[in-house]
């Protein structure tokens, strides 16, 4: 190697390192915002996180993060995977095998609600009922099923949401008797079946995801009630 080149190469990479060193800041700082959405207190985040003197909000932290991670690759460096990412990139692979996807919501004093998505041909077709408290009966007068979107806007839908990269499980203890909820995703070729669930407790963008599948269930989430399904 030439010493023109030796140089080169140590002073592109002593930069990346940098911001190699940048990204994994903003990961930690990150991720620590999702295990403890509900409260920032005890935690100290780092000036580069912040907007005009205020701390950012978890969507921003992780605009930053791509941003970060997109420079690094421009300059021909690669950046340290963090476990969400790793969770995304696997579901994002097999996302075009899914056939089905169960959003099942409910709590002790009403009833549960179950909302069933199903790819057929080339469409999703959306399915509900409710299942009223302390019976086995289906309130038929609840039950729709309508086409909602296209299959392709399905899969588009679930990788804008990141629903890949959310946790297995939340869970807010300090509440009692209230939302219980699971989202069980089916892929074919006998993959196995991802659950996510969670009590009184839910991801950053759940809010979101309630309006993109028409829900309107995850009131907790500080979701409204309006939305309609699309008719055939």
């Amino acid at each position: 190697m030439r010493i023109e080149d030796f140089f080169h190469e140590y002073n592109h990479r002593h930069e990346n390192d940098d911001l190699v060193g940048e990204i994994e800041e903003i990961q930690d700082y990150w991720q620590k915002m999702r295990q403890s959405r509900r409260s920032l207190m005890g935690f100290a985040p780092e000036e580069l996180l912040r907007t005009d003197g205020q701390i950012m909000e978890s969507d921003q932290v992780y605009e930053q993060l791509i941003e970060k991670k997109a420079e690094l690759i421009s300059h021909g460096g690669s950046y340290p995977l963090m476990e969400t990412d790793l969770r995304e990139a696997g579901f994002n692979h097999k996302i075009e095998t899914i056939d089905k996807m169960e959003v099942i919501t409910g709590d002790y004093m009403w009833g549960q609600q179950n909302n069933t998505f199903t790819v057929v041909g080339d469409d999703l077709i959306a399915s509900s009922y409710f299942v009223k408290m302390g019976t086995e009966e289906t309130d038929d007068l609840n039950f729709k099923s309508d086409r909602l979107m296209a299959k392709t806007d399905f899969f588009r839908a679930l990788k804008d949401l990141r629903v890949g990269s959310w946790e297995r499980k939340y869970v807010d203890e300090s509440v009692m008797d209230a939302t219980q909820w699971s989202v069980h995703i089916y892929f074919n070729h006998g993959l196995e079946v991802l659950t996510i669930e969670g009590s009184n407790d839910y991801p950053d963008n759940m809010e979101e995801f309630n309006r993109v599948f028409d829900l309107n269930v995850f009131d907790d989430a500080g979701v409204d009630d309006e939305g309609e399904f699309v008719e055939l």
